[in-house]
């Protein structure tokens, strides 16, 4: 308990000082037959160089099978009552997924659910 407590102390002193710095944040997501893991990114402007630093500020590994639907899993994210898992200044999602996309869809071949861009 002491390290989820610590992780979120963390997890909200970045948040807020991103906030002070206008630093934008960058969700990432591999999306597997067995496990979702996503990470929140903190993107701060390098001087004189690209790309740009990315800073992990907070991540979280799901089952994908325990879920009925992308909406689902990405629900767990936001548990009801709970601080955002992605703060406001969030820019760009991107997410990997286990299988094929065409025309926006994919059909895992080991996830029981489909997945739409939109």
């Amino acid at each position: 308990m002491r390290r989820i407590q610590a992780q979120s102390r963390k997890h909200k002193q970045l948040i807020m000082k991103s906030r002070a710095l206008k630093t934008t944040f960058l969700l990432a997501a591999d999306i597997g037959g067995t496990h979702s893991r996503f990470a929140l990114f903190a993107v701060s402007p390098a001087q004189n160089a690209l790309p740009p630093e990315l800073t992990p500020v907070k991540e979280q590994w799901f089952a994908t099978a325990e879920h009925g639907s992308f909406a689902e899993l990405l629900g767990r994210l936001v548990p009801a009552g709970a601080p955002r898992f992605a703060p406001p200044g969030t820019v760009c999602a991107v997410f990997g997924v286990a299988g094929p996309v065409s025309d926006g869809l994919c059909r895992p071949p080991n996830i029981p659910w489909e997945i739409r861009e939109n």
